[in-house]
């Protein structure tokens, strides 16, 4: 008998072997999560939680940049634009600390 257990993961058991190596890897479901739609309508407003949630945003946004600039910058080396390319990469670094701190403050405060 196989046995499908969903609380934060996806899981399959079988009470007599073998179950397929492939069903017996744990799946993550984190993504559900973060695509439910909302059971309730709630009218739009601006609360510490959205708050939060716009900073996160632009700090996950920011992390990003920084992860494709890196490399850019790295070929770049010896070239007149790789300046230019190191103060975007200073200019998202300090955006993504100033919206990761921002979004702290706002949920803890």
């Amino acid at each position: 008998m196989l046995v499908l257990e969903l609380l934060g993961t996806l899981s399959l058991r079988n009470a007599t072997p073998p179950v397929p190596v492939s069903a017996q890897q744990k799946r993550s479901l984190g993504l559900l999560a973060i695509l439910a739609p909302s059971p309730l309508e709630k009218p739009l407003r601006v609360d510490t939680a959205t708050l939060h949630k716009i900073a996160m945003a632009v700090a996950t946004a920011g992390m990003v940049t920084q992860i494709v600039l890196g490399p850019i910058i790295g070929s770049k080396e010896g070239q007149l634009s790789q300046r230019d390319f190191a103060l975007a990469h200073q200019i998202v670094g300090y955006t993504t600390l100033i919206a990761t701190y921002t979004g702290f403050l706002v949920l803890t405060f």
